[in-house]
């Protein structure tokens, strides 16, 4: 098969050009010939017109390749530039003359102001503008083609552009002018920043979320960096804690909101990453004024610009936390109190079965024997048994109460006498009652104890003497201070203030001084039960108690106690003394403890009284239907399996009406003398002989239950 045929190859530049100098070279000296043939005479002018004609003729190419050409490719490729940056430009490019009529626009300006780029050509650039703007634009041309004066000109700013729809859009514009061929011409790129003003206005969103999140939250945020421990932010919450400016905060460390013996902790908790990089736990920070208080912390890792740090949660949980001890120490005071109840109520049954006994035998001993001393010693020990069970229930808020309307300054102005007798002459007593007619409802005996012991501590508190104040005053407690003070209720309260300018106490000390028999006072001095009894009155009294104290400051103890608007009740008539004498009558003793039982029997026998006797409320009933006929029920209060109020509640429920005498030195859960019928006379444990025969007779001579008054 024959080759194909190469295609012809275009000559070169070069010899198209040596083929015209040889093209040429033949017609200049042809040319020649001719002249020289025509004019003879005029060789040398011949000569010097066909050189001169050969030389133009080789000028024209050269011209035409070194200046002609090169222009018009420049023209050419500039053409070609800023047709190719019309077209693939990411913004709108727009040109108009010095009428405002549109020359060119490209495709991006179509697309963004949703007309075709064709149909825009030749229209007033007023289209792509608002009607305040359209109206104002011609003005600004004509003074810039007339004066220079630039309006937007070589500027860059924002405008609002016009859709063909109508809708609005912001734009970045930018002009310059053209000059071409001497024309005028005003080239504009636009740029739609609608994407951006969306992307600046998720910004601001953000950082307003961020305020209203971090600057605005109510709890403190800390921004630290984990491995300088330097805050990056704080918010307000933050500030108004710690009392460091936003300023301060970015000089200081972590370290520096530790009190400093807590700062190795600190480290060891630093270094440790903890669950998912979460660290949580209750710990105590400090103040800028040194104070310290305690507070929650949850920390977390969180990017900040490409960098770890770490967002610490500080709750100031103080007052929670000083709730939290209020209960525990109030739990703990009540199940000692439930304790020191049960004690006192088996030492009372105890001491009142010493007590009889004691009686008993010296009722039986000649007046001269020798063992009358031996129980007298007895006595005064059952007596000094006595006085401390009556302080244990006093502290359990079980001690028998007679309570009454009180007005708490005459009250204590009266008891200033005893309160002056206590205390030696160097110590000044000042008495700033200002309670006025407040009243309380209260058991006198028990406020003046309270008062009692409060001295009595703050007298041994001043051995080298000092000053005793006893104040009174009327407050009113609302929700805030009930809500920071477990156990209180918001109302109207009678202050008691007893302060002394003593030794004080220290922070140890104060939270152990309502503890049963904790004291301070040397071995001997003292039972450590004054402050627990004036704790468990105060409670009993539905109020409550306060101290306060610093070592070498004094002490000042405070007691609410609820006001009241009854006036004061009259004082009873005392009444004459009543025999004791038996007429007889049978009576029904009630008692659980087998030798205090014995023992009153033994009593009441020996008085001409007819005893029967059960263990509890449950045989009492099956001895009441063995016995149709008993004047007198002499009952005690907590027993096991029926107790006095529920026999006397199903004797009235039978309906049997009979007298009774309660006796009992522990009334038990709450307070149950409030539970029982009222009239019904009460008889404390422990009693003494001629104090148990009195209640007797005075029960049995009382009207009957459910008689009806004499007629008058």
């Amino acid at each position: 098969m024959a080759p194909e045929p190469h295609p012809p190859r275009p000559p070169s530049p070069a010899r198209a050009f040596a083929a015209f100098l040889a093209v040429l070279f033949a017609v200049e000296f042809v040319v020649t010939l001719v002249l020289l043939v025509l004019l003879p005479h005029a060789s040398a002018l011949a000569t010097t017109v066909v050189d001169a004609f050969v030389l133009a003729a080789l000028a024209a190419p050269l011209f035409w390749l070194l200046i002609v050409r090169p222009l018009r490719t420049a023209a050419t490729a500039g053409q070609a530039i800023a047709e190719h940056v019309m077209a693939h430009a990411g913004d709108a490019i727009v040109t108009i003359d010095e009428r405002g009529v549109i020359q060119t626009a490209n495709e991006v300006a179509g697309e963004i102001f949703g007309r075709p780029a064709a149909a825009m050509v030749g229209a007033d650039v007023g289209i792509l503008m608002r009607a305040a703007d359209r109206d104002e634009h011609p003005g600004h041309l004509l003074r810039y083609l007339s004066t220079g004066e630039k309006h937007v000109i070589d500027r860059r700013r924002e405008v609002v552009a016009l859709r063909a729809d109508g809708t609005v859009f912001p734009a970045e514009l930018s002009v310059s002018e053209l000059r071409p061929a001497g024309r005028r011409l005003f080239a504009a790129i636009i740029r739609d920043v609608t994407q951006r003003r969306d992307a600046e206005q998720a910004l601001r969103d953000s950082e307003a979320r961020y305020r209203l999140l971090f600057d605005g939250n109510p709890t403190p945020l800390l921004l630290y960096d984990p491995a300088t421990l330097r805050f990056l932010a704080v918010n307000d919450a933050a500030i108004r804690q710690y009392g460091f400016s936003r300023e301060e905060f970015q000089r200081i460390t972590v370290t520096e909101l530790r009190p400093p013996e807590d700062v190795p902790l600190l480290m060891d908790q630093l270094a440790s990453p903890g669950e998912d990089g979460m660290r949580r736990g209750r710990f105590r920070h400090r103040r800028k004024d040194g104070t310290v208080f305690e507070v929650d912390i949850v920390s977390h890792p969180m990017d900040v610009g490409g960098s770890v740090a770490r967002l610490a949660i500080a709750t100031d949980v103080s007052e929670r936390a000083d709730l939290e001890r209020q209960l525990r120490q109030a739990q703990k005071m009540e199940a000692v109190g439930q304790l020191a109840g049960g004690m006192a109520h088996d030492f009372n049954n105890l001491l009142s079965t010493i007590l009889t006994t004691a009686e008993l035998m010296g009722s039986e001993l000649p007046a001269d024997s020798v063992l009358r001393d031996d129980l007298e010693t007895i006595r005064t020990a059952a007596g000094r048994g006595a006085t401390l069970t009556a302080k244990l229930l006093a502290f359990s808020r079980r001690k028998t109460l007679e309570y009454q309307t009180l007005a708490v300054d005459e009250l204590l102005g009266e008891f200033a006498r005893v309160v002056r007798r206590l205390i030696p002459e160097s110590i000044e007593l000042s008495l700033p009652l200002r309670a006025g007619g407040a009243r309380i409802h209260a058991d006198a005996g028990a406020v003046e104890q309270i008062v009692m012991n409060l001295v009595t501590n703050a007298r041994d508190a001043m051995p080298a003497g000092g000053t005793l104040t006893i104040g009174t005053e009327r407050a009113t407690m609302d929700e805030e201070f009930a809500r920071g003070h477990a156990g209180t209720r918001p109302g109207d309260y009678v202050v008691l203030r007893v302060r002394d300018t003593g030794a004080g106490m220290d922070a140890d000390t104060l939270r152990k001084v309502f503890e049963p028999f904790f004291t301070t006072k040397p071995v001997g001095v003292g039972t450590g039960l004054g402050m627990s009894m004036v704790y468990g009155l105060v409670k009993q009294h539905q109020g409550y108690v306060d101290v306060a104290s610093q070592a070498g400051e004094g002490t000042t103890v405070t007691v609410y106690l609820p006001e009241v608007e009854a006036p004061p009740e009259p004082e009873a008539a005392e009444e004459a003394p009543r025999s004791a004498a038996s007429s007889g009558e049978t009576l029904l003793l009630v008692e659980d403890e087998p030798a205090l039982r014995r023992a009153a029997t033994r009593v009441l026998a020996r008085s001409g009284y007819r005893v029967l006797t059960a263990a509890d409320g449950r045989d009492a009933l099956d001895m009441l239907e063995q016995e149709p006929r008993v004047d007198l029920i002499i009952t005690d209060v907590v027993m096991p399996r029926l107790g006095g109020n529920e026999l006397i509640r199903e004797l009235r429920d039978r309906g049997r009406q009979v007298r009774v005498l309660f006796t009992s030195g522990y009334p038990g859960r709450g307070d149950e003398r409030e539970e029982m019928e009222p009239g019904i006379p009460f008889l404390t444990k422990p009693w003494t002989i001629p104090e148990l025969l009195r209640a007797v007779r005075a029960a049995l001579d009382a009207p009957a239950p459910g008689a009806a008054s004499a007629p008058t």
